[in-house]
Order: structure tokens, then C-alpha cells, then sequence
């Protein structure tokens, strides 16, 4: 799983929220997307859907990671991986 489904997902939204590839040099937050604000559309199905994305990219990019865990502010609509 790649970047690319992580963004045809984003994509699909209608509050199109951003992406932010901090890379394999910033683990505290590898990917980072920005809904701007809190969405009604951050529902369980996309929180579920948006972590096992995000999950699977960081993955990806952080080849030697073992473990990587998805962390939110609901409040203000921001997600974030970390990899471990």
C-alpha cells in the first residue's frame, strides 16, 4: 500500500483535507493530515479507514519501523503517524 491510496482517499472527501509528508527524518510524525477544522465528516468509518491508510504509507516509508501508531486532536482535526 502506497502514499497514492492514502490521497485518492483525502481526495474523495468533500472537506479535502491536507496531507503533510514529514518523512522518515521527523518519526514523531511521519504523515500528518490536516482537516482544517473539526469536521462532521471525521466519522468512526473514516477515522477507521484514515488510520489503516495512514498506517499502511508510514509503513511504507519507514521500512525499519516495527510498530506504528496513529494519533489524533479531534478538536482541531489533525492526524499523525509516528513510527517506532
Amino acid at each position: 500500500m502506497s502514499i497514492t491510496a492514502l490521497e485518492n482517499f483525502l481526495s474523495s472527501l468533500s472537506s479535502k483535507p491536507i496531507l503533510h509528508v514529514n518523512g522518515s527524518n521527523h518519526q514523531g510524525a511521519v504523515l500528518t493530515v490536516d482537516f482544517g477544522e473539526k469536521s462532521s465528516e471525521i466519522n468512526t468509518n473514516v477515522i477507521m479507514e484514515l488510520s489503516d491508510l495512514m498506517r499502511n504509507a508510514t509503513l511504507n516509508m519507514v521500512k525499519r519501523a516495527n510498530n506504528v501508531k496513529i494519533n489524533h486532536d479531534s478538536s482541531h482535526g489533525i492526524f499523525w503517524s509516528s513510527a517506532f
